[in-house]
């Protein structure tokens, strides 16, 4: 497997030429979001959180791929309406539940349950508990690499409240596809 460093450059570097659209769609998907936040007490994240995080992650993988990558992704998955739904309120509850037991089980069941939307980009006859379980299979013995790339970028975010979070929207693609070629190196093994 990668190193950390080595993903976190992977990942620059299928950025390279393509930092405007990302930051666009990461824009978009962050301001959908939050409007759906004001949306009954939250209720509306869950809802479209799913969809959208699953069509962010289609763009993504666009990137990665070295293709075109279009901002009519972001809204283009939401024929998976159910499936990502489902996976992404079971994804909360769960992380909900570790939280309330504790910060420490919260963030090994985040981490543990991580990879569940980019393998439901990669199966689309995954059903959700399937997706849960296969991130958490993937991810055994592999949690605390998985942390310590999301450290990697502790600077980075500190950087993003000193510019009031403009930079977040630079951030937030290249540390999403630092973990998604993480995402790809474990399904190598």
């Amino acid at each position: 497997m990668k190193s950390n460093l080595e993903l976190m450059r992977a990942a620059k570097e299928q950025l390279r030429g393509k930092w405007g659209m990302a930051a666009l769609a990461t824009l978009v998907f962050v301001i959908i979001l939050g409007a759906a936040s004001g949306v009954t007490f939250g209720l509306g994240t869950i809802i479209i959180g799913g969809p959208l995080t699953l069509g962010y992650i289609f763009i993504l993988k666009g990137i990665y791929a070295g293709g075109e990558a279009k901002i009519e992704e972001l809204f283009a998955h939401f024929d998976n309406f159910g499936r990502s739904l489902l996976t992404y309120l079971l994804m909360s509850i769960f992380v909900g539940i570790g939280l309330a037991l504790f910060v420490i089980p919260g963030i090994v069941v985040a981490l543990g349950l991580s990879m569940c939307m980019f393998i439901l980009a990669d199966d689309p006859n995954i059903s959700a508990m399937d997706a849960l379980r296969k991130s958490w299979e993937m991810m055994r013995g592999y949690k605390w690499t998985l942390f310590c790339l999301m450290l990697r970028f502790f600077g980075w975010w500190l950087l993003c409240i000193i510019t009031f979070g403009i930079l977040s929207f630079w951030v937030e693609p290249y540390m999403y596809l630092a973990e998604l070629n993480f995402y790809e190196e474990l399904k190598k093994k």
